[in-house]
């Protein structure tokens, strides 16, 4: 049996509230809510592809790597794209000259969860450093969030504390993967975005 063919759909083939979400200008905090079969992954895939095709630098960002896979096999292999803990880390450690601080191990699992009091603390630092990589986070690198209600509200935080400023973020709270997520409140919050505002599919 032949494996199934994922394929993007056209844009004649999207809901006027889709076509409302995907001709959002480039630059901004955005917001997209939907449940399950709205279309929201769609949606952020061909906001990337849009974006590279404009030559914009972006990255697309998902909880898991499961999600990551998926995405890329809807996608194909041009996808910049990544896991959001893998991009995290790296990029922390770039921007700052320091690695992700983390908290003590936890008893039994030895797990040791992000210090994020501290992470937010070193981003803000190093926003108002000298150093050559602080402004790189600024120069409009867009980054693209699937399933955003699976990262934490501190790690919006401290990406705004980087000098991250361009969003765009598709969440479902009918879809959290673990307990430590972040509300629809919170994302607005976070992103700065009133509720007005948030596209609802």
């Amino acid at each position: 049996m032949a494996d199934r063919k994922w394929e993007l759909p056209g844009i004649q083939d999207l809901t006027k509230d889709q076509d409302r979400a995907l001709e959002l200008p480039p630059e901004g905090q955005y917001l997209i809510i939907g449940g399950p079969g709205t279309g929201k992954s769609v949606l952020v895939t061909l906001r990337a592809q849009n974006l590279d095709s404009q030559e914009r630098k972006h990255i697309f960002l998902v909880y898991n790597h499961m999600l990551h896979e998926a995405s890329r096999q809807l996608a194909g292999e041009r996808l910049n794209s990544s896991t959001y803990m893998k991009w995290f880390y790296e990029t922390y450690r770039r921007i700052t000259g320091m690695r992700v601080p983390l908290l003590p191990p936890e008893p039994g699992s030895g797990f040791r969860a992000i210090d994020w009091d501290a992470a937010a603390a070193n981003a803000s630092a190093s926003d108002r450093g000298t150093s050559s990589n602080v402004g790189e986070a600024k120069n409009h690198l867009h980054l693209l969030i699937d399933e955003g209600q699976d990262m934490p509200p501190d790690f919006y935080q401290t990406l705004i504390d980087l000098g991250y400023e361009d969003f765009y973020v598709a969440a479902d709270q009918n879809q959290q993967i673990k307990e430590m997520n972040s509300s629809r409140q919170e994302l607005e919050d976070c992103l700065a975005i009133e509720t007005a505002d948030v596209i609802e599919l």
